[in-house]
């Protein structure tokens, strides 16, 4: 679907997006992930489902083909 042909919604969008900044997303230095600091630090009622999908991601990782 291409967006260039209607006029309205780009303008819509510009005009939406004025004074819009990008944020930069946070991401695991190799510290954090070899020392384990976040699966020790961070209170599991809070992130418990980020470190199961951590720790799957990590195996699937170490065991490609």
């Amino acid at each position: 679907m291409c967006l260039s042909k209607y006029d309205k919604v780009n303008a819509y969008i510009k005009r939406k997006n004025v004074g819009s900044r990008a944020e930069k997303a946070k991401v695991f230095t190799q510290a954090d992930i070899h020392e384990r600091q976040f699966m020790k630090e961070a209170p599991d009622e809070i992130y418990l489902l980020i470190k199961v999908v951590t720790v799957f991601e990590l195996a699937g990782a170490c065991c490609r083909d």
